[in-house]
């Protein structure tokens, strides 16, 4: 779900361009994940329009969850809620999908137009790693033109997504 409720199934209903998840599975996960929205929203080359936040909530108690939701909501402002998804269930595959290790960490993924994961960015900011995933977008862009409307079928993923909610 996005902030303003709306259901996504990642990574399909992403756009048909090069975008980076930034992804957290815990509360202390933020003092990684808020430095690298802040770098990438900075950063020059990057469209604020191909970065998602997302929030991974199974594991906060049901009964507390919609106050955490709220909370966010109120934290980001409504022209970026809908970049903004909140996962409450399907934590094993998100898991998965970014090579999780590390509880706390950021995870970022940036996925070509086609969707499928072409490079993969684990823990806090730094230089070298920003200056790669830059690289990276800018590259992508370059190559990976997808047509709005086409209607050929993707090429092969180097890693299938099972269909994220």
């Amino acid at each position: 779900m996005t902030l303003q409720d709306q259901t996504l199934m990642v990574p399909e209903a992403l756009p048909a361009f090069p975008v980076v998840l930034v992804i957290g599975f815990s509360k202390p996960s933020m003092a990684q994940t808020k430095p690298w929205l802040a770098a990438l929203e900075k950063e020059e080359g990057i469209n604020p329009e191909q970065v998602y936040r997302v929030a991974v909530l199974e594991s906060v108690p049901a009964l507390v969850r919609g106050f955490v939701v709220s909370r966010m909501r109120s934290r980001i402002a409504e022209d970026q809620q809908h970049r903004f998804l909140v996962v409450k269930r399907g934590t094993a595959a998100w898991q998965s999908w970014v090579g999780y290790t590390e509880r706390d960490d950021a995870y970022l993924l940036v996925l070509g137009g086609d969707h499928g994961v072409i490079q993969r960015v684990q823990g806090p900011v730094d230089e070298n790693k920003l200056a790669a995933l830059k690289a990276m977008l800018s590259v992508t862009r370059a190559v990976q033109q997808v047509p709005a409307d086409s209607s050929t079928s993707l090429p092969e993923r180097e890693l299938e997504s099972p269909g994220l909610q």
